[in-house]
């Protein structure tokens, strides 16, 4: 009788610390993903990072090698640079790379991840379908870069 109310009692308290979890997850600010608003000679770099609890902690985005922020889960940077190559690169306790290629008026989507055990992360490009699906239930905020290509 008595170990039957040690497991309900810890099954009880592990489900609410899931749950605060998935909620905390949940609770991010920005502004629900919008596309960003090019003008003449720019083009847009986008890095998200998808909902998962098994995904902890910030990762530090960079692109051209200047910090343009941080995401948490569910969040993304919409970062406005001149049309050409750009490296992007997310950090935490690894760092991952990509370089880039956007056209005038064009955009690329990069997913970020990083893992739970050692903090790795990964930068992936998704394909425009999947990244536009993704990304789209994301919030965040749009950042205006140096130019440079």
């Amino acid at each position: 009788m008595q170990n039957g109310r040690i497991v309900r009692a810890v099954v009880w308290l592990v489900s609410v610390a899931v749950g605060a979890l998935a909620l905390a997850g949940c609770a991010v600010p920005g502004e629900p993903y919008r596309p960003a608003q090019l003008g003449a000679g720019e083009s847009v770099v986008y890095v998200y990072r998808p909902r998962s609890v098994l995904s902890p902690g910030p990762v530090e985005v960079f692109v051209d090698q200047t910090p343009v922020g941080r995401l948490t889960r569910n969040t993304y940077l919409a970062v406005v640079v001149a049309p050409g190559e750009h490296l992007v690169r997310v950090q935490r306790r690894s760092d991952a790379t990509r370089l880039v290629l956007v056209g005038e008026g064009q955009g690329a989507i990069l997913e970020a991840g990083a893992s739970l055990l050692g903090g790795f992360v990964s930068l992936v490009d998704p394909g425009e379908e999947v990244g536009r699906e993704r990304i789209a239930g994301t919030r965040g905020v749009e950042v205006r870069g140096e130019g440079g290509g």
